[in-house]
């Protein structure tokens, strides 16, 4: 299945097999060829030993006689591993000399002139008899056998099958590996098309360089990089609908709560102030609202995919944020340090503004009066981070997680949060490829700790 889901396992596979089969015939044949020569050269022994034996026939009262000696009937049976078998029948059969008729399944009748080999069993054992039919002078024929057996047959064949084996298994591992070899460079352009595209953060849609491209990868980078096109085109139309609805949502709402609040310092109205008071809250809240939705959709990453990320002094950028908090915090007496070092990392510095300030108007929020919040940032085993104490409530361990769900508020909220503030942060931290922690701080309160990746 996981060859089927794969080109480079599609390619071995339709390469692989039809090299193992010509391989395998290529070792059939190699086995023959050497073996056949091998197979005449023992056959033509035993024709000799046929020939030899017609030496010693000669004709007495008209019959066929066989006059051979002791030592050379040994001579001719005489052999380092095989045993010999020799016979001479006439064409009915009948035995002249010799160990009898070593291929009774065939008709004597039938042999001629020129040898005939057989493979058969004699004495229990596998044999290879040569049959030569021989006309004696001025006499009857007569049937030569000459049998040996396969011993030494065997042992060359195996001899043959090793010798031609191993050099055709050592040059089909080189074949494979070189198919293998070729498969992964030719692929290469594949895998590093994959990594560029894997290893882009989801805000880079820059085309990928068709030039370098095979040809056969062209059309893809092509419908890739179209694809990057309308994938920016889109977030651009996004962006300007996000611009467009913050100045039109904004403006008006900015005007009733002018309006709301001129009205309620009126010293002639004579309706109930608490009710402006608490249209005033509303709309506030309303106001707060709105702009937490539209920076939840400019910090999702398919609205941020037209930011830059750039090289940011986070020391600096606190610094520089740090007026808009400390209003907030003398309100409520609430003691706000800083305990800033100078690192630098690599974001967007409206999107880390934007993240700063929903992290320490969260601190501020659950805070009690008089208490403290503190901003940190350096490095810390060249990791660089960003950390935002409080000494307030705390958050419980089984909802860390659950804050940062949009319009997740535990039960000891403010009634004047919307639930979307950690939900911005989670976004934009996502985003500039960090990660985020809640844990519990020195005084019990909560710890907000961000990191980015140490190679920043």
């Amino acid at each position: 299945m996981a060859f089927s889901n794969s080109i480079r396992g599609r390619l071995l596979l339709w390469l692989l097999i039809p090299l193992s089969s010509i391989l395998f015939i290529g070792e059939f044949v190699d086995f023959n060829s050497a073996n056949s020569p091998a197979d005449d050269a023992y056959d033509h022994a035993l024709v000799d030993a046929a020939l030899a034996m017609s030496a010693h026939l000669k004709v007495e009262n008209n019959r066929a006689v066989v006059d051979l000696p002791n030592q050379t009937d040994l001579a001719l049976r005489a052999d380092r591993l095989d045993k010999i078998f020799i016979s001479v029948l006439s064409p009915d059969g009948n035995l002249l000399h010799g160990d009898g008729n070593l291929i009774p399944d065939v008709a004597l009748s039938e042999a001629d002139s020129e040898p005939d080999f057989y493979d058969a069993t004699h004495a229990g054992l596998p044999v290879r008899v040569a049959v030569l039919r021989h006309d004696i002078k001025n006499g009857p024929a007569v049937i030569i056998q000459v049998a040996e057996t396969t011993k030494k047959r065997e042992q060359t064949a195996s001899k043959i099958f090793w010798a031609t084996l191993i050099p055709d298994t050592l040059n089909a591992l080189v074949t494979i590996l070189v198919v293998i070899f070729g498969v992964k460079k030719g692929l290469a352009p594949v895998d590093d098309i994959s990594a560029q595209i894997r290893s882009r953060s989801a805000n880079d849609l820059q085309p990928i360089a068709v030039q370098q491209t095979p040809k056969e990868l062209a059309p893809l980078v092509i419908a890739l990089n179209r694809l990057f096109a309308l994938l920016l085109e889109a977030s651009a139309t996004q962006q300007r609908f996000v611009s467009n609805a913050a100045h039109q949502l904004r403006t008006p709402l900015a005007g009733l709560q002018t309006q709301l609040e001129l009205l309620a310092s009126d010293p002639s109205l004579s309706t109930d102030k608490s009710k402006i008071d608490r249209m005033l809250h509303a709309t506030g809240r309303l106001t707060h609202l709105i702009h937490q939705l539209l920076m939840l959709a400019k910090a999702k990453p398919s609205g941020a995919l037209a930011y830059e990320l750039d090289p940011i002094d986070l020391k600096s950028l606190i610094e520089q944020s740090a007026e808009s908090f400390v209003d907030q915090a003398l309100e409520r007496n609430i003691d706000l340090g800083f305990e800033l070092q100078v690192v630098e990392i690599k974001g967007n510095a409206w999107l880390l503004r934007e993240l700063l300030t929903n992290l320490v108007d969260n601190a501020l929020r659950y805070t009690p009066n008089g208490g403290a919040v503190t901003v940190r940032c350096g490095l810390r085993e060249d990791t660089p981070f960003l950390e935002v104490e409080d000494n307030g409530p705390g958050i419980p361990k089984d909802e860390r997680e659950k804050v940062f769900d949009r319009f997740y508020r535990i039960s000891t909220s403010p009634d004047d949060g919307c639930g979307l503030g950690l939900a911005i942060v989670k976004e934009i931290t996502d985003l500039h490829g960090a990660s985020i922690s809640i844990l519990q701080g020195v005084q019990r309160g909560a710890l907000f700790s961000l990191t980015w990746p140490a190679q920043q």
